[in-house]
């Protein structure tokens, strides 16, 4: 069984290495499917209005009034008059849906800011300038700047440091045990994203132009452009399948190898390639051994568990215990069946008043602290 505990659901900026919450656009669809599938009143257009960062136009739903085509002598009149009926009606839910609409994204900006933003997060958001202005009671602003804040670099960090972080980032990202490959996209869209917010696509300029087919290319400017702009999806491509998780896909990586090798290449050119194959590979044994390997080592350890006397941990105190009420050794005040009824009677008490008359009496030093 996998030990690795469930993302939480909510925004917060990237960082190196395991992250205990969900991607940017995981946690995005999860707050669309809610608000759709659980608020009643406008859920439908307030979560494409998220879904698209736009406002969904609401003046395009404004009743129109609508003219009967029959003829006067053949019921125009009374066709006439339903329409105007309808049409009235509908004007005067029009302004209700307009309210729906705006009280519903004030409750999709509380929502967001308030239960799936981080405190980090929230920090981030209230440090930005245009928040006060363009960002706070705006959900669509909300998700924009949240989106920013996950790719720029942290203002107090020095810009090639984060630079190098989202680069780490990108370059050693890994698909956690049981993700499915579209979670490990996502995930990975948000490392890239980071990574051409500081360098950019022309990274690999420099190495497509050493590479044998653009030397090939000596006069094919055109030739030469393609090779450059699809250099970078295809390395895109490339660390996402390094990136899988090799008890999975294991096999496919080898098979590119070896096909590699032997003067084929059939690497993926680009992202969405890379996540059809690892989508419609069928799993490698190894990856059902290394579950059901995990699932009896939880077994094991949940047997031994059981199985096992529980250990009492004892202080030194009560291992070496002395009885207050008698001043006997091998039992406690609270087990004794022969303790005085008073407590002044009680051998501690009486311990007590001896020492404090002999230090009274100056036979013994006060104490203090050592």
């Amino acid at each position: 069984m996998s030990t690795d505990k469930p993302k939480e659901l909510k925004f917060h900026p990237q960082s190196v290495g395991k992250t205990h919450v969900a991607s940017h656009a995981t946690t995005k669809d999860a707050i669309e499917q809610k608000i759709q599938s659980e608020w009643k009143q406008g859920g439908y257009d307030i979560a494409k209005s998220l879904r698209d960062l736009e406002m969904v136009p609401i003046e395009d739903h404004r009743p129109e009034r609508d003219l009967s085509k029959l003829d006067t002598d053949k019921g125009k009149a009374e066709e006439q008059s339903g329409m105007d009926i309808r049409y009235q009606e509908e004007l005067c839910r029009y302004p209700d849906g307009v309210q729906t609409l705006k009280g519903g994204m004030n409750q999709a900006y509380s929502l967001m800011f308030s239960t799936c933003c981080s405190k980090l997060m929230q920090g981030r958001l209230e440090a930005l300038p245009e928040f006060e202005q363009s960002i706070r009671n705006d959900p669509i602003g909300l998700l924009k700047a949240i989106k920013n804040c996950m790719v720029e670099s942290v203002r107090a960090q020095c810009p090639l440091i984060s630079m190098t972080d989202s680069l780490i980032r990108l370059v050693n990202i890994k698909m956690c045990d049981q993700e499915s490959p579209l979670e490990c996209v996502k995930r990975f869209k948000e490392c890239r994203d980071a990574t051409v917010s500081h360098l950019g696509k022309d990274l690999l300029d420099c190495h497509t132009t050493q590479t044998q087919a653009c030397k090939d290319a000596t006069t094919d400017t055109a030739a030469k452009k393609k090779l450059k702009g699809g250099a970078w999806d295809q390395w895109m491509a490339c660390l996402m399948m390094k990136g899988s998780d090799y008890p999975q896909c294991g096999s496919l990586l080898q098979g590119f190898g070896a096909q590699f090798s032997l003067g084929n290449d059939q690497c993926p050119k680009d992202l969405i390639t890379a996540t059809d194959i690892m989508s419609n590979h069928k799993l490698d044994p190894k990856c059902f051994e290394n579950r059901e390997a995990r699932k009896k080592a939880h077994d094991k350890q949940q047997h031994e568990k059981k199985e096992s006397p529980a250990e009492t941990k004892t202080s030194f105190a009560q291992t070496e215990a002395d009885c207050y009420a008698r001043g006997k050794k091998g039992h406690m005040a609270h087990d004794c069946t022969r303790k005085p009824n008073k407590h002044a009677d009680w051998h501690v008490n009486k311990a007590m008043t001896a020492m404090k008359k002999s230090m009274a009496q100056g036979e013994l030093p006060p104490l203090s602290e050592p």
